[in-house]
């Protein structure tokens, strides 16, 4: 039976390892880059990240800094300009930068747009998409598309489908293996070590065996994430399998907020707030035609805002600003926008002229949630019932659901939380399976240690193919001495006929 099944299994890997392998090839080395981004992106630009160093100062407070940063900002335009911080992310380093997504208006025109902030005086030391932008938008679309772009989303059913495929290469694999080390102790140990001294043939043989053994669980749970992201019909069964409704996270539910943290600046959280978050693709220029969209309730740009710029260049905002938030050189998402004006499970009561202090609920918050690494704080438009919300970082939810605080805006009153815990244990379940695909659970050595596995996978389909084209190549060689050998015995045998006959 079992040696049945491993036959199976070895046809099942072979033929299956050949048709993905490719795709398998693209698929992790691109992940590779995707899990190093933000390593990638500090190199690039340090000071993006990382604040100058302000010996025997300590950093101010939000509501302080978000206050001084309005008034620096607006005072940086020549044309009067509004300037309002929507969301802003501290962190508990006093020499990592602070991260704000800020909107403008004029009176032609608003446009929303990132900026770093030196948490000891407020100025902006980066704006913008990163240099790396582009080139990681591009490597994130060859991983999820394969780069093909088509409306019946073809890319992303060759990804996942591969990914299936991928899965199972890598099962039969591990099946493969798994008895071959029960045969004496000699097979034990290369089991577990690649050997790489005895010839080309064998380091190469090892590289794919004992490497894929060590990185097969990683690979397989990636495969298999990958491919419920860019299938439907793989989440729906997903979901019915789990018990999960979709209605739990529609608008109005309690913890359909998290959105807010997900699209509007907090993602990439302690590893220093990746880009991709709510930074788009810089659009074009040119004036659109008529007047800009009016705001949604709540008072942030609406989907017009975000997605039409004017003409003009970075001196019409003033002369020492920097192009990056000029409108037409920094488009955004307006998914990130929308997200600030999504439904909030508690609201603020009594709406009054003035709003409380900011400084005075953060200090509460840190009260509340002592020793985090940081905060994400989303402040609402003063004359709404809008709550402020606060999301800690530093727990193992964070990337899942993360737990978010409301205050009332006008009290300072606590008005409750949502939390992982607080979760259904199917929306648990769900919550984790995209967070463990990108290496964001727990903290940077889950990063790492997927990363070394997918490097691990960039090698297994090389390696794959040199055996293959190894086996081929001895086959020819085994039928041309057969078929030599069969000539020899024909001439053979020839001769002796032709001796017979004389």
């Amino acid at each position: 039976m079992m040696k049945a099944l491993k036959i199976a299994c070895r046809y099942v890997h072979r033929y299956c390892g050949w048709i993905v392998g490719i795709v398998f090839f693209v698929m992790c080395l691109t992940g590779c880059m995707l899990m190093i981004q933000p390593e990638i992106e500090r190199i690039a630009e340090p000071t993006r990240f990382r604040a100058p160093a302000h010996p025997g100062e300590t950093p101010m407070a939000p509501g302080t800094l978000i206050e001084t940063f309005e008034r620096l900002e607006s005072e940086s335009f020549e044309t009067p300009t509004t300037v309002r911080v929507r969301s802003l992310q501290t962190s508990s380093n006093p020499r990592k930068t602070w991260r704000a997504l800020v909107s403008a208006q004029n009176a032609n025109e608003s446009w929303v747009y990132i900026a770093y902030v030196d948490p000891f005086n407020a100025k902006g030391v980066s704006y913008g998409a990163s240099k790396t932008s582009g080139f990681f938008r591009a490597v994130r679309t060859w991983h999820t598309s394969l780069k093909i772009e088509s409306k019946d989303r073809v890319g992303m059913k060759i990804v996942g489908y591969a990914g299936l495929v991928a899965a199972l290469t890598l099962l039969t694999g591990l099946i493969r293996w798994f008895p071959s080390f029960l045969k004496n102790r000699e097979a034990l140990k290369n089991a577990f070590r690649p050997v790489l001294n005895r010839g080309a043939a064998r380091a190469i043989f090892d590289l794919h065996n004992v490497g894929g053994f060590y990185a097969m669980l990683a690979l397989f749970l990636l495969a298999l994430s990958g491919a419920w992201k860019s299938l439907p019909w793989l989440q729906n069964g997903c979901d019915k399998l789990i018990g999960y409704e979709v209605a739990q996270n529609a608008p109005g539910a309690p913890h359909g907020v998290a959105g807010a943290r997900d699209g509007a600046a907090a993602r990439g959280g302690r590893e220093g707030g990746r880009p991709d978050a709510g930074e788009g693709k810089g659009r074009p220029s040119g004036r659109p035609e008529g007047a800009r969209q009016g705001r949604p309730e709540g008072g942030a740009p609406g989907k017009g805002d975000a997605a039409k710029e004017s003409a003009g260049t970075a001196t019409n905002y003033g002369a020492g600003i920097q192009a990056r938030r000029a409108p037409s050189l920094n488009g955004m998402s307006p998914r990130a926008i929308m997200a600030l004006n999504a439904n909030v499970a508690y609201k603020s009561g009594e709406i009054l002229e003035k709003p409380a202090s900011l400084d005075a609920i953060f200090d509460s918050q840190r009260n509340l949630t002592p020793g985090v690494g940081g905060y994400e704080i989303v402040v609402p438009d003063p004359g709404t019932d809008r709550a402020v919300t606060i999301t800690s970082f530093g727990s193992f939810a964070e990337f899942c659901k993360p737990d978010m605080f409301y205050w009332d805006q006008y009290s300072g009153e606590f008005l409750g939380k949502t939390t992982f815990a607080d979760l259904p244990r199917a929306e648990k379940i769900r919550s984790l399976i995209v967070p463990f695909h990108k290496g964001r659970l727990f903290n940077s050595a889950t990063r790492y240690l997927l990363f070394l596995a997918g490097l691990i996978g960039v090698v297994l389909p090389a390696t794959g193919y040199i055996l293959m084209v190894r086996r081929w190549l001895a086959k020819g060689k085994s039928r041309n001495k057969a078929s030599e050998k069969e000539d020899d015995n024909a001439e053979n045998a020839s001769e002796t006929v032709a001796d017979v006959v004389s």
